[in-house]
């Protein structure tokens, strides 16, 4: 069953741009997600920025983290870290795991992202700028099957 927040009335508040807010506050070599090991302080600090902005859900910083990008080891420990870090706040905010899309025809993949945020401890989640409204619904669909 597919649950939905907000209203019309009373829209569920997101943060904003992890990453682009990130790379202006903090310029560096790392990756998106490599602040998440190399230093979560700061992506602690911007969950905390945007709840104190009024922010009533967050998003893990795992947008780019998949196994297309890193392999699977690494992409793990990122999204374990990003989980670790968000949940800090869950008393403050909704805490949804961010999972952007992927050049793969292996749903598997989005299977593999799905579930590691999900044995860290996400329970909800957002699907992210997906291009086309298809493939997303392809994606939810194999997720039911199994």
């Amino acid at each position: 069953m597919i649950e939905f927040r907000g209203s019309k009335t009373q829209p569920l508040i997101f943060d904003g741009a992890m990453g682009t807010y990130l790379k202006q506050i903090s310029p560096s070599d790392l990756t998106i997600e490599e602040y998440n090991i190399e230093k979560p302080a700061i992506i602690e600090e911007i969950h905390r920025q945007y709840i104190e902005a009024g922010a009533q859900a967050i998003k893990t910083n795992t947008f780019g983290a998949n196994p297309i990008q890193y392999d699977r080891n690494l992409c793990r420990t990122y999204l374990e870290a990003g989980a670790k870090i968000a949940l800090k706040f869950q008393d403050r905010a909704e805490v949804y795991g961010s999972i952007g899309p992927m050049e793969t025809p292996d749903l598997g993949d989005y299977l593999f992202v799905a579930e590691v945020l999900y044995q860290a401890g996400i329970r909800k989640f957002l699907w992210e700028t997906f291009p086309e409204a298809d493939r997303l619904l392809e994606i939810i669909d194999s997720f039911c099957q199994d």
